[in-house]
């Protein structure tokens, strides 16, 4: 697994320095202790922050999504996720992606999907996200 913070046109500064912060020394100790709690065997991969439209151009070897808040063609993760396949998910920030970073993913491949009928915050966006792509393995 492997946790990526991007930065988007949205990103609140002062979250993003708390993101940056985290990544480094105490993100390790961090993933470390979440590693051992849940009796993982494997420690997840905890990138830097990275520009969103860097994000959506690089190559990805597996099915790719973008869950948003506004916007009525959206399938649900669950009727479009293969199991078992590699998948890459782009969760909005606080205010949702701009339709220029939408546009841009989905003119890239990525697929439009809800997590369900509620507005998540992103943290728990992020969570269920995971959580569903590890129940479905």
């Amino acid at each position: 697994m492997v946790l990526l913070y991007n930065i988007s046109e949205k990103s609140i500064r002062q979250k993003l320095f708390v993101y940056k912060s985290k990544v480094g020394l105490e993100g390790k100790k961090i993933a470390v202790s979440a590693m051992k709690q849940s009796l993982k065997a494997f420690m997840p991969i905890i990138n830097q922050p990275t520009p969103l439209a860097e994000v959506i151009d690089t190559p990805f070897e597996g099915q790719r999504f973008i869950a948003y808040c506004d916007g009525e063609h959206r399938t649900p993760l669950h009727d479009i996720y293969k199991p078992g396949s590699n998948a890459l998910i782009l969760i909005g920030p606080e205010g949702d992606f701009s339709q220029q970073e939408i546009s841009h993913a989905l003119a890239t491949g990525f697929l439009p999907v809800t997590l369900g009928q509620y507005r998540l915050r992103t943290e728990t966006a992020a969570l269920a996200a995971t959580a569903y792509f590890n129940l479905m393995v």
